[in-house]
């Protein structure tokens, strides 16, 4: 699980931080992602553990495109850790999936969350892996090592690289090989939004891939 790596942005950002136009981004295949690998249209979602937006976003919008694009491989989902700075220890709920990850329960640990987001305090995130069945001890102590913090960092610092101040917010984008290898050209989407507009860009690119 590497970082996203943004590769250029073709369209300055707004004045109030708000992304607009086409964007390339440069996705690593090491990261953890869900859905096929191989899929021409990824989504990419910036954002936060303690974020009520985000909670409502994956416990409402998420079931949905996971029904509809992700479990039939039509799309790969990727998450960019986008942390909060106004919290007491603001790393640690996200560097808590990563740790999961380690023993193979990365996505497993990021669906509970979202369903625990009134409880997330150390001792809460050690019984929740040993609810996942993790080796409680290995967590513990790759949590108290704060052994992704790191991790976490980097994708907070791009994620402000890329000029995002809205929690969350999602790029959908096509595979475009003509950029170069994995590559992705689409747009950005600011905010928890209706089902209907996710559906419709993820449909809109997955048309363009198809027309190639």
């Amino acid at each position: 699980m590497t970082l996203l790596h943004a590769l250029s942005l073709l369209l300055v950002p707004q004045a109030d931080q708000s992304p607009s136009g086409t964007v390339v981004l440069e996705i690593d295949p090491r990261r953890a992602l869900r859905g096929d690998p191989a899929a021409e249209v990824i989504v990419v979602e910036f954002s936060d553990f303690k974020c009520h937006a985000c909670e409502k976003f994956n416990l409402t919008i998420m079931p949905n495109l996971d029904k509809e694009f992700i479990s039939s491989g039509e799309i790969m989902v990727t998450f960019v850790d986008f942390p909060l700075l106004d919290q007491d220890h603001y790393t640690t709920v996200a560097e808590s999936v990563h740790c999961a990850g380690e023993q193979g329960k990365y996505w497993e640990m990021h669906d509970l969350l979202w369903q625990k987001i009134g409880a997330l305090a150390d001792f809460h995130l050690v019984q929740y892996a040993a609810d996942l069945g993790l080796d409680r001890s290995a967590f513990k102590v790759c949590l108290d090592e704060d052994r992704f913090r790191g991790k976490v960092l980097e994708d907070l610092a791009l994620s402000n690289d890329l000029g995002l101040s809205a929690r969350p917010t999602f790029f959908i984008g096509r595979r475009d090989e003509a950029s170069g290898r994995g590559k992705y050209k689409g747009r950005y989407i600011v905010g928890a939004q209706n089902y209907l507009l996710y559906e419709s860009v993820i449909r809109r690119m997955m048309a363009e891939s198809d027309g190639e």
